[in-house]
């Protein structure tokens, strides 16, 4: 999301009549009332698409602070919104809503951000924003389907490069892909938890690998799974509950924190019993090749696995080129800082998710829309994919030592990849805007009226 901002004096902005100037007397209350309806309906839509609860409970503070009701108490506990007001006269009001998280639409927290920015420069009321956020909350995909299923075949393809793999690793891995996602679907709609969806992705983009391997094709396998792999990591939410830790919402962080963990044993799982079907078979699985590439190749594959990915989880256009950009450089940064293991891979790794969370707040703030649409993809980038395949692998055949010594490294690095980018979004917050306004801190505890007196 982009920083909440509120006039300089003398800046220009908001400098004309509010939108509830020369309002009736005695209007306050029902003003007030439409305020906090607004807000807890745009953190509705925000919860519902995944957001973070600091980010839900910060959007909220900007439209009440926007149309002068900042005597308020706003709370954003898992998927649970409490916005209480109390006034200077007459009863107490406490909204409550409770949200069924879907998945995440981009697309539409990029118009809700976008309107909310509209609310603070106080071009609209909450009648008017109320229409125009059940405009967001309702937009469709901006791709078709079948254009996301391309787009999603692709990036496996870039994935496969992008870990060192051939052209055949990378038709099998596109193959492999196009076997699970409608396995994925399948499964998704009996109605159970996503993990599952996960486990058996996770089985099938392994699996397919070592099935044409037992066929007598020479490939490295590795890489195809790899590359299938990548779609099912959970960076987002990973980074989502660091954040939510940070900034005040244990219990959202604990549950989001749960909730990657077993997406990504969930992972490790399903790639270990693809593993084990293929001992049964007798599947000699070749390791995975790393720095088969120059640079220039590995550069270009991570670019088109994360503009693609990008594409397949609708993110809207304007803001494919950045994340792809983004994705390329933050994964040059890292090799460059630890080129030979000079210095250790998390800390390159952090580094360069602390650039990755910084641009990505930046990209926001210009485009005037939510940072998650650049730091969602791009950060796989930077997750320890390879690593952890063959960490399983190695378990699989006995290396204990190596595959133990494997996984605690992929751990490490997921936790750098998280921390990182909490603070350079944080960093990229408090940078000023150069447009002359500064950034919106905690509201001051004003009282709206009971009474509005007429101008005479």
């Amino acid at each position: 999301m982009t920083d909440g901002v509120v006039p300089v004096p003398g800046s220009g902005r908001n400098s004309g009549p509010g939108p509830w100037d020369n309002a009736h007397p005695g209007a306050d209350r029902a003003q007030v009332l439409a305020a906090m309806r607004l807000a807890v309906r745009v953190g509705e839509v925000m919860v519902a698409n995944t957001e973070t609860s600091a980010d839900c409970q910060y959007n909220m503070r900007r439209i009440l602070t926007a149309y002068g009701v900042t005597d308020c108490s706003v709370r954003v506990v898992l998927n649970a919104i409490t916005l209480s007001w109390l006034p200077p006269e007459g009863e107490p009001v406490t909204l409550v809503r409770v949200v069924a998280a879907d998945q995440a639409h981009l697309h539409r927290l990029s118009m809700v951000e976008r309107l909310v920015g509209r609310i603070e420069r106080g071009e609209i009321t909450p009648q008017d924003a109320d229409r125009l956020l059940e405009d967001a909350a309702t937009a469709p995909d901006p791709y078709r389907g079948w254009i996301v299923v391309l787009a999603r075949l692709v990036s496996v393809a870039g994935w496969v490069v992008f870990s060192g793999g051939n052209w055949v690793s990378a038709v099998v891995g596109v193959v492999a892909t196009a076997v699970a996602l409608p396995v994925v679907e399948l499964v998704s709609r009996m109605r159970i938890p996503d993990i599952f969806s996960v486990l058996a992705g996770a089985i099938v983009v392994v699996l397919v690998p070592d099935l044409v391997v037992w066929a007598g094709v020479d490939f490295p396998a590795g890489s195809a799974a790899v590359g299938g792999l990548y779609q099912f990591l959970p960076g987002r939410l990973l980074v989502a509950s660091v954040r939510d830790g940070l900034s005040g919402a244990p219990l959202t962080a604990l549950a989001r924190g749960l909730q990657a963990i077993v997406l990504a044993v969930a992972v490790a799982v399903g790639v270990l019993v693809g593993l084990r079907v293929a001992e049964l078979l007798n599947i000699v699985v070749p390791s995975t090749p790393t720095g088969q590439w120059g640079i220039m190749i590995t550069v270009l594959g991570a670019g088109a696995a994360v503009g693609a990915l990008a594409i397949g989880r609708q993110v809207p256009l304007a803001a494919v080129v950045p994340v792809t950009m983004l994705g390329m450089v933050v994964w040059l940064v890292a090799n460059v800082i630890a080129p030979s293991g000079d210095l250790r891979r998390e800390v390159a790794v952090g580094i360069a998710a602390l650039l990755l969370g910084f641009a990505g707040r930046l990209l926001a703030r210009v485009q005037g829309t939510v940072s998650a649409l650049y730091t969602g993809v791009a950060v796989l980038v930077l997750a320890p994919g390879t690593l952890l395949y063959q960490a399983i692998l190695d378990l699989t055949e006995g290396n204990t030592q190596a595959g133990a010594e494997g996984l605690l490294s992929a751990v490490f690095i997921s936790v750098s990849i998280a921390a990182g980018t909490t603070l350079g979004l944080a960093v990229g917050r408090a940078v000023p805007s150069l447009t002359g306004y500064t950034r919106l801190g905690p509201p001051p505890r004003l009282t709206i009226p009971s009474r509005r007196v007429p101008p005479s």
